[in-house]
């Protein structure tokens, strides 16, 4: 293993978590609490894989720099808000919770190091759900009731005369609510239509 930073907001966690490491891990390490680094920014700065918290990584002065780093972040108790923020805002490449053994800490270390991503299962479900959320939400936004209510009838096999009867309407009309309903989600067909709210569960959202 290369050489390996660790800039913790308080020294004593640096120092602890060096310790914790030592007898493991193969390569260099270095905390802020060593001579020849002054304070947790010159450690972030002086390598190129490094482990911190979310406090040193928020504080941190120059995104530009922790861009160009591989970045382990100890989870300390982070809400999914920081989680997305510290991997979509300062590219961290992995997630290791603070109870995580010995083993999951260098596996997850030699990963990043590799140039892989690795998060943590619950850290990769947080994200996803939230991300496929916001993607439903903002689905349902784009559709009136109508639009919404063609959706599910669709989902449910019928045909477009039955839609005509069941919502009071005439064929041209069902028709041509499809139509902007296909340009809205980006669809071709009733089957990608289908797939499409199953898959972003919009189904689920739906009112009907």
């Amino acid at each position: 293993m290369g050489s390996l930073k660790i800039a913790m907001s308080h020294p004593l966690l640096s120092l602890s978590l060096k310790n914790f490491l030592e007898p493991y891990y193969d390569g260099e390490l270095k905390t802020s609490t060593d001579k020849n680094i002054d304070n947790e920014q010159d450690a972030l700065d002086a390598s190129e894989l490094i482990i911190t918290d979310f406090s040193s990584l928020n504080n941190h002065s120059s995104k530009a720099k922790l861009m160009q780093k591989k970045i382990v972040l100890i989870d300390t108790g982070l809400s999914i808000h920081q989680k997305r923020v510290a991997v979509t805002y300062y590219n961290v490449r992995g997630i290791i919770s603070n109870s995580s053994t010995t083993e999951t800490f260098l596996d997850v270390l030699t990963k990043v190091q590799d140039g892989d991503i690795c998060l943590d299962n619950e850290t990769t479900n947080e994200l996803v759900t939230h991300y496929r959320n916001r993607s439903r939400s903002k689905q349902v936004r784009l559709l009136t009731k109508r639009e919404q209510e063609i959706i599910a009838s669709v989902c449910k096999g019928f045909s477009n005369k039955e839609i005509a009867t069941e919502m009071g309407i005439s064929i041209p009309t069902v028709k041509a609510l499809l139509s902007k309903v296909f340009r809205k989600l980006n669809v071709g067909s009733r089957s990608e239509l289908c797939v499409n709210a199953i898959d972003t569960g919009l189904l689920n959202d739906l009112e009907f």
